[in-house]
């Protein structure tokens, strides 16, 4: 088995364990998918005070923190979402490393989109208010520096739970967990 196969299933399981443990309350926050190829730059969200809807508010912001981690599946690059994150989001970073090694050495994810289908409020928590969030996520192809395939992972619906709080004026993931 390749180093490039290794990160694939690496970051499959990261995708399926993140953020688990003995905890029972989620703290992962959600994905989305974006044609774009590059990274752009997280548009700042009002907080959910500022907002005349704060539960609005928190959707659009949990759309648009999917929307970078479905742009980081085509380059590698998890700084989008993850400056939208807590800087103590375990589940976060452990998330990102595994996407980093999975693009090391030429390694690339093809044809992964990731949109939410659900977003629901669920409690309040010590991390946050928790939304329970549902991504539908298309076919994905994991391909290693040479070109072959290593890894298809599925098309369905993957939910997770996301603890996300007000930091410095805006709204942040404190922390994500697949449920």
């Amino acid at each position: 088995m390749t180093s490039r196969s290794l990160a694939a299933l690496a970051l499959t399981g990261a995708l399926a364990l993140t953020g688990c443990g003995g905890d029972p309350e989620p703290k992962v926050a959600d994905p989305a998918p974006s044609p774009s190829t590059s990274a752009a730059a997280p548009t700042p969200s009002p907080t959910a005070s500022e907002s005349a809807d704060p539960e609005q508010a928190y959707r659009d912001f949990i759309e648009s923190y999917v929307d970078a981690i479905s742009r980081s599946l085509s380059t590698g690059d998890p700084s989008g979402w993850l400056a939208m994150s807590s800087p103590d989001c375990a589940g976060c970073e452990g998330l990102a490393d595994q996407l980093r090694q999975a693009y090391a050495d030429g390694g690339r994810i093809e044809d992964a989109s990731w949109v939410i289908k659900t977003s629901r409020y669920r409690n309040k928590t010590t991390l946050g208010d928790v939304w329970d969030v549902g991504v539908r996520r298309t076919e994905e192809h994991w391909i290693d520096d040479s070109g072959a395939p290593t890894q298809t992972v599925e098309a369905g619906v993957i939910r997770f739970g996301f603890a996300i709080a007000e930091a410095n004026g805006r709204l942040v993931v404190r922390e994500i967990q697949r449920q």
